[in-house]
């Protein structure tokens, strides 16, 4: 909960929650269920309530095996989600410049070796197939995104590349909420001939539904095509797009204008073999982590990173305090991808 205008770091903790009970350590309190029956994993024994009070409700439910795995054919997972840059559909996100050029296109994030096993490297067009349908999409084997063996990943901000079609229908009977998230998958390469066919043959599929006959008389309304921010058909299967980042070595780029006065710097070089930041591993700190930078020098860490916001505010670290140690949370490198939208603001 936010008391007084601050947020609570850890809820029902009594170090941190003003609602918890002093003396509790951890105090689960609310007025729900505060008194339940005895029972077992598969139902209450006995009718007598037992009281509750202050203590986590866990409910056992039965496992419930995925409406689909993978198999010979269908040999990968595919998990869908977010990435840092985008929030959702990216209908807000993707209008900001510096953060469409951060990731300007959604990608196959695939292991180094599954990919190798397909004949594909990074920036390779790909198909991604399920039992449902098939996009397009460019491979990704490096970055900040590091997938196991077996998995792959594709965000869903990029209206251009629907990994929707790709995804389960399955709808759980409890939740009530459709398993997008996950399913079984084939990824192969795009070879050029079968592209061609497949744009040739998309664009003759929408021209026949948009052009209705004369004796027909359709609904009247706007053609998906004319929508979005990229304003590419629903029906179509566009080809992958892959975009180039800075690849200039660190020192050797040049420092880009900042949004805005006090956003966070953006990244000038390339992050070849700097990601994924670890706790063992952290590229950055060995240019930034400066304690007398010199001029037209690396960007040095500013002493706010070296400061426990939430904990310690007053009090300054040895070392950069871990809710600012993950650089790529805030500092992004830029490709050479144009903005999808002018910016018309005026401060």
């Amino acid at each position: 909960p936010v008391v007084d205008g601050k947020e609570t770091p850890w809820r029902f903790n009594e170090a941190y929650d003003p609602y918890a009970k002093k003396g509790s350590g951890f105090d689960f309190y609310g007025k729900a269920m505060k008194a339940l029956p005895k029972g077992d994993v598969d139902k209450p024994t006995g009718t007598e309530k037992v009281s509750l009070a202050g203590k986590a409700k866990i409910f056992f439910r039965p496992y419930a095996a995925p409406p689909e795995i993978p198999d010979a054919v269908y040999d990968l997972w595919l998990c869908t989600g977010r990435v840092l840059e985008h929030w959702h559909s990216g209908t807000m996100t993707r209008r900001v410049p510096e953060l469409h050029a951060a990731m300007p296109a959604a990608l196959l994030y695939i292991h180094e070796k599954d990919a190798a096993k397909r004949g594909l490297k990074r920036n390779d067009a790909a198909w991604i197939e399920s039992r449902r349908g098939k996009i397009q999409v460019a491979v990704e084997t490096a970055g900040r995104y590091k997938m196991p063996r077996g998995l792959v990943y594709v965000p869903w901000f990029d209206e251009s590349i629907l990994i929707n079609k790709v995804t389960l229908d399955a709808t759980c009977p409890i939740s009530k909420q459709t398993d997008f998230k996950k399913c079984a998958v084939k990824v192969t390469k795009v070879a050029t001939v079968l592209l061609a066919a497949v744009l040739a043959g998309a664009l003759l599929a929408c021209a026949s539904t948009s052009s209705p006959s004369k004796k027909e008389n359709p609904i009247q309304g706007v053609p998906d095509a004319t929508l979005g921010l990229e304003k590419s058909a629903v029906a179509g299967v566009p080809a992958a797009k892959s975009y180039e980042y800075q690849a200039k070595e660190p020192g050797d780029g040049k420092i880009l204008p900042r949004p805005f006065p006090s956003a966070p710097p953006l990244i000038p070089h390339t992050v070849d073999g700097l990601l994924p930041i670890t706790r063992a591993d952290n590229g950055c700190l060995t240019c930034h982590a400066l304690d007398k930078p010199e001029a037209g020098g690396p960007v040095p860490i500013p002493a706010s990173h070296y400061v426990d916001l939430r904990n310690a505010p007053t009090v300054k670290r040895a070392e950069i305090a871990g809710s600012r140690y993950v650089c790529t949370a805030c500092h992004v490198p830029q490709t050479n991808a144009k903005p999808l939208v002018a910016n018309t603001f005026k401060p």
